[in-house]
């Protein structure tokens, strides 16, 4: 089994913190009590609009929330395994994978799910999901292969053999550019939705774990070392900004007006 951060979480009860209830003004600034959602650990999250979010927890459950967060309801076990990456595509239609290889599809804001079955081949470990606009979404499995739908996930073509290793993250940079960073240290960039791919070789001495783009052609990535990797030319060259942290970045975000925030 194969956990995003490296280290097999314990069974104990998470929560979700939430900004926006009590500090509606605050963007980021204070945070509420933890809600108790799951009793294990919850690694994918996204926003559906509307105040509708999802999350989903490494035994297969999916948990929605209808008012920003505010309270959340468990839909129960959706898959039977963890459930790591997944994206919004917009028009109530969303999608994630499983540790399975599973791709399941939800076209009413994440109500319910359909279960289109194992889309890897036997290659498991679906790792990361980005939605690339015009319905093309791409998916990286374990095996280190990139995985496309051009039809808003409804159908998959054959896993391309890009890496060789567990695909952590996936970045669109917008204008047909992709970057993603795999278990050994190594950024791969396409320039044609995912088509085809060019390997910049290993940049980090450890696993890559998270990517973002702060726009204008800024990407940043951060690795198991606690470095933190930047890119301003579209992921194309990359300049290694030292240790920020002194453990695992699991974990960042953009903001807008240059603000980048990550966990470790």
């Amino acid at each position: 089994m194969v956990y995003p951060i490296g280290i097999k979480p314990t069974e104990q009860e998470v929560g979700v913190y939430r900004d926006s209830a009590l500090f509606p003004q605050d963007t980021g600034k204070n945070w509420s009590s933890p809600l108790a959602v799951s009793t294990s650990s919850i690694y994918a999250m996204s926003y559906l609009g509307n105040g509708i979010a999802i999350c989903g927890n490494i035994h297969g459950h999916i948990f929605r929330s209808t008012d920003y967060g505010a309270t959340w309801t468990d839909l129960g076990p959706i898959s039977t395994s963890g459930i790591y990456a997944m994206s919004y595509l917009g028009n109530g239609i969303a999608v994630f994978g499983d540790e399975n290889g599973h791709i399941f599809r939800s076209t009413d804001f994440g109500a319910t799910w359909t279960d289109l079955g194992d889309k890897t081949a036997g290659n498991l470990d679906i790792g990361s999901m980005s939605y690339l606009g015009n319905g093309i979404i791409l998916f990286g499995a374990g095996a280190g292969e990139i995985f496309i739908s051009t039809d808003f996930g409804v159908t998959w073509g054959v896993g391309a053999g890009v890496s060789t290793v567990i695909i952590n993250s996936i970045s669109y940079l917008g204008n047909g550019i992709v970057v993603f960073g795999d278990r050994n240290g190594q950024i791969f960039r396409s320039t044609d939705f995912g088509s085809t791919w060019t390997d910049l070789g290993a940049l980090s001495t450890t696993a890559i774990r998270p990517t973002s783009y702060l726009e204008n052609g800024v990407v940043v990535f951060g690795n198991n070392d606690g470095h933190i990797f930047r890119s301003t030319n579209f992921g194309a060259n990359w300049i290694d900004l030292g240790i920020i942290s002194t453990s695992n970045i699991n974990v960042i975000s953009y903001l807008g007006n240059g603000i980048v925030v990550f966990g470790d």
